[in-house]
């Protein structure tokens, strides 16, 4: 007898001895696990009982909503994740006694969920301990069904869908339109100002401010509003705070959107802030705002910033352009204060020259650095307040730069008293036009002294910023950084 054949009768001697012993032994292959969650796309009714709270979710209308202990709209993509996980049977993959219950958190007290296709309750099941598998990272649950001694091993993480904070199921995105489904904005703010914004036809129509008339739109301001409307959603929920908590009677701001076609506006409300928060370091932080969206039932906090950004009245919708000229057709420059002597300064064919109170040459840095300023003015707020309180109604006592140009034409920019108590800010008005708010650091320029003038300005380092450029771009370098790369040593992280 071959070699080969001696061999493979060997090996099937081996297997068959290897069967016999199995047989004898009495092991068998593990019976199929009996229990399954069937397939529940048709429930309409869901319990949940976690920490002896129950939360009732119903649907209604093919969707998803909050029946018990409030009634509110199921968040959608807490929605669309149930309806996932109730599209199919869960089966088991493994089944112990209920001697393991403890080991796997499925106690007295541990969740419990009851699932109804109409009165009919179609699962009902304790929910204990959730893992993880590696590597393939999918979620199994251990779960012990009603009126059975067993613990089972889902093939779903059944906790982490079912078992949610309350305001985890709740939805958080607070109005349903698109930005470019506005077509207007009526703000209104406590103490009883309208403002009326309109935009003209097409996604890309220009802003207009309707009302009250005569005032300059800053339209950057307004386009902001509807896309931060749209994208609103709540930080948290308030459904217990009181009206006077939450000063919702009397709102500090109300925005009414109006939508294209024949969709219903929509009206959002601020209150107060809340209680200020502290930061990690005892610090203060921003706190958040309550807000409502209409007439609903519902009190929502918003973000500071996301409040910030809705919040927004006639001093920061006006125009916050206050000057705009060729600063080639500057002729002079003359500074009054309401004592003293003027400073003037005047453009020669030799260049620019302080003329009065006395003949000095002037850098032309210097200068520049002043017509810079002149030439695109621009405020840093509008403030709602009138000439007379911002020290402006009479021009000779506030601090007069008169800007005369080549055609013989002038403009006059008047500066007052400091805008707000502890700042350098001034208010200020060009001509006869609205009051504003000139940042310090311009104001400054603004305000020079005859040494300021005349001095000649420091050189800057090489590959820096001109003489007379004010810190930063355009043009230059930050300041701090080094032409040709960072300085020896400095490495980016």
């Amino acid at each position: 007898m071959k070699k080969e054949t001696l061999i493979a009768i060997g090996v099937l001697a081996a297997l068959s001895i290897g069967l016999l012993v199995l047989m004898q032994s009495g092991d068998k292959s593990p019976e199929p696990i009996a229990y399954t969650i069937p397939k529940l796309d048709k429930a309409d009714k869901i319990e949940i009982t976690q920490d002896g709270k129950t939360t009732v979710l119903a649907k209604k209308d093919g969707a998803w909503r909050l029946q018990a202990p409030i009634d509110y709209p199921v968040a959608s993509s807490a929605a669309e994740k149930l309806d996932k996980l109730l599209s199919r049977p869960i089966g088991m993959d493994m089944d112990y006694d209920a001697s393991a219950a403890s080991k796997y958190e499925l106690g007295d007290s541990a969740a419990s969920v009851a699932i109804y296709v109409g009165a009919d309750k179609k699962a009902s099941f304790r929910v204990g301990k959730e893992i993880t598998v590696q590597p393939t990272n999918v979620k199994r649950a251990f779960i012990s069904p009603k009126g059975q001694d067993r613990v089972f091993r889902a093939q779903a993480g059944l906790r982490t869908e079912l078992l949610k904070a309350l305001d985890d199921w709740r939805e958080k995105k607070l109005v349903d339109f698109e930005e470019k489904d506005v077509t207007g904005v009526t703000i209104r703010t406590a103490d009883g100002t309208e403002v009326v914004l309109a935009k003209a036809d097409g996604e890309e129509g220009a802003w207009s401010l309707t009302k009250p008339e005569g005032v300059r739109l800053d339209e950057t301001v307004a386009k902001r509003l509807p896309g931060a409307a749209a994208r609103l959603r709540a930080a948290g929920f308030a459904d217990d705070a009181s009206a006077e908590q939450t000063g919702l009677d009397t709102p500090s701001h109300s925005l009414t959107f109006t939508l294209v076609g024949d969709k219903k506006p929509v009206t959002i409300h601020f209150g107060n802030p809340l209680k200020e928060d502290k930061g990690a370091g005892g610090g203060s932080t921003s706190p958040d705002v309550y807000m409502k969206v209409g007439d609903e039932k519902w009190v929502y906090t918003v973000k500071n910033w996301t409040w910030s950004q809705l919040a927004k009245g006639l001093p920061e919708l006006r125009d916050k352009q206050m000057l705009k000229l060729d600063t080639k057709e500057i002729a002079s420059l003359t500074f009054a204060k309401p004592e003293g002597d003027p400073l003037v300064v005047e453009s020669t064919a030799e260049g620019w020259k302080l003329t009065k109170p006395e003949a000095k040459d002037v850098p032309e840095a210097n200068v520049n650095a002043i017509t810079r300023i002149i030439g695109d003015l621009k405020a840093s707020s509008v403030p709602d307040t009138d000439p007379a309180k911002a020290g402006l109604a009479d021009p000779t006592k506030a601090t007069r730069v008169t800007v005369t140009l080549k055609d013989g034409s002038t403009k006059t920019i008047l500066l007052g008293d400091a805008a707000a108590e502890g700042k350098k800010d001034l208010f200020a008005r060009v001509d006869d036009g609205m009051v504003f708010v000139l940042a310090s650091f311009n104001a400054t320029k603004l305000t020079p002294t005859a040494e300021s003038l005349t001095k000649e300005p420091a050189a800057a380092p090489p590959g820096g910023m001109p003489p007379g450029m004010p810190g930063g771009m355009p043009g230059g370098l930050p300041p701090g950084m080094m032409p040709g790369g960072l300085p020896p040593g400095v490495k980016i992280q």
